[in-house]
């Protein structure tokens, strides 16, 4: 029997898939981070401008327009979260019975029966 002759390994030309993955990451950092200082310059004084355009100058205006903004910026997210948390909350209670094999409430009505019972049913000691 011969055995094959083994060949040197070769080595692929151009960078390894670590450091091409580790450059790219380290572009996207600074591309963020770029766009980051750009918007943290611009939108202020763009919505601030927004605002003045519809306050026309007036200062209980702008005063109101931010009430309302901050209001409405504030409930609608909120009425959002309960929207979602309430979805999520039915879910899990529609799948505990399964995962426990029974309905929670039976079973604990169960258990409390048995200990009416028991105590209803105890002997009463006499003097």
């Amino acid at each position: 029997m011969t055995t094959p002759e083994t060949s040197p390994a070769t080595a692929k030309p151009g960078m390894p898939p670590w450091a091409k993955k580790a450059i790219g990451i380290a572009v996207m950092a600074v591309v963020l981070v770029i766009a980051y200082f750009i918007l943290a310059a611009f939108l202020p004084r763009w919505w601030a401008q927004r605002i003045a355009s519809l306050a026309n100058g007036s200062f209980s205006a702008g005063i109101a327009w931010g009430l309302l903004f901050g209001l409405v910026c504030t409930l609608v997210p909120l009425i959002f979260f309960r929207a979602v948390w309430q979805v999520r909350k039915r879910k899990q209670q529609r799948a505990l019975p399964r995962a426990v094999g029974t309905d929670h409430r039976e079973r604990f009505a169960a258990l409390d029966l048995e200990r009416i019972q028991s105590q209803c049913l105890a002997p009463v000691a006499s003097d």
